[in-house]
């Protein structure tokens, strides 16, 4: 089976794909795979019209795979070219829970699953973040009429202008976060920077907030699927107070109004990441699974 680098000149073959498979996943966004496509090596191959994703989890460790989520022949006729092609070599990754099921279904005790909760995507309401209302989110209330008492600030949609201020941006979270030391966050930078650069080749919006003429905060995102926006950066300056949260729900109201949900991405495991999504009460976490054949 062929894989190929991804490149910008591939968007359109993914889009016209995903319009008749949408994706739920953040993992199989073309955004995602094409800003995190060096660090992880990822490449894709076609089976039967079928999008196959690979790529190496972390350098020197595995090779996995991602199937589409497609209908039942589909995801038959890519599991059975994997098995001809690597026997009982290859790894499934970030599966939904569908995708699982059907698995079960078409092959009985030939695969072993294990649930991994670091890599769920989370799912909120876009009202619910648009208005924040209940006593549930009482706590972000204050803290954007907190922001907005302390500094004179606006929304902007992002051009490409303010696009390279947020580059600058971007480099200094990664000095205040020593990522030279962390290969993690060195590569979430540059797929940072890399998305700002391509917004419009990657078709994706962004918004940010101003205070006093200074970007001091800013999201990027696109839509996943018809119902689905999916946020892929936010990063703001902490010396301001509540300046995550104004940007997290600005973006959304400004930016998203016509979406039901929002797909925040994962926690990867980090605790301090876990409780700050968690706190904005999501509508569902979309479980994910890994799975080997036995």
């Amino acid at each position: 089976m062929e894989f190929k680098k991804i490149t910008l000149d591939d968007r359109e073959l993914f889009l016209n794909y995903y319009k008749s498979n949408p994706q739920y996943a953040s993992y199989k966004s073309f955004a995602n795979l094409f800003i995190w496509r060096n660090f992880e090596d990822i490449r894709y191959g076609l089976v039967d019209g079928h999008i196959v994703i690979t790529g190496e989890l972390t350098p020197g460790n595995h090779t996995y795979f991602l199937l589409p989520q497609t209908e039942k022949a589909g995801m038959q006729a890519v599991t059975e070219h994997l098995f001809q092609e690597y026997g009982k070599k290859f790894r499934l990754s970030c599966l939904t829970k569908e995708q699982k099921e059907l698995l079960e279904e078409l092959y009985p005790e030939k695969f072993d699953f294990s649930y991994d909760r670091n890599s769920d995507n989370y799912y909120y309401s876009t009202e619910a973040l648009a208005t924040l209302a209940g006593k549930k989110l009482h706590g972000k209330r204050n803290h954007i009429n907190k922001f907005k008492s302390l500094y004179q600030w606006e929304y902007i949609h992002l051009d490409h202008e303010a696009a390279m201020e947020c580059v600058d941006i971007a480099k200094d979270w990664c000095k205040q976060k020593n990522c030279e030391k962390d290969a993690v966050l060195r590569n979430e930078v540059k797929g940072c920077i890399e998305a700002l650069n391509h917004m419009e080749e990657l078709n994706l919006k962004g918004g940010a907030i101003r205070v006093d003429g200074t970007i001091v905060a800013f999201s990027l995102g696109e839509r996943l699927n018809e119902e689905t926006a999916l946020i892929h950066i936010e990063k703001a300056n902490t010396d301001y107070q509540g300046a995550y949260t104004i940007i997290n729900n600005e973006f959304v109201k400004n930016e998203w109004a016509d979406t039901k949900y929002i797909n925040r991405e994962e926690d990867m495991g980090i605790e301090g990441l876990r409780k700050a999504k968690l706190s904005y009460r999501p509508e569902f976490l979309l479980e994910m699974f890994h799975a080997k054949p036995l």
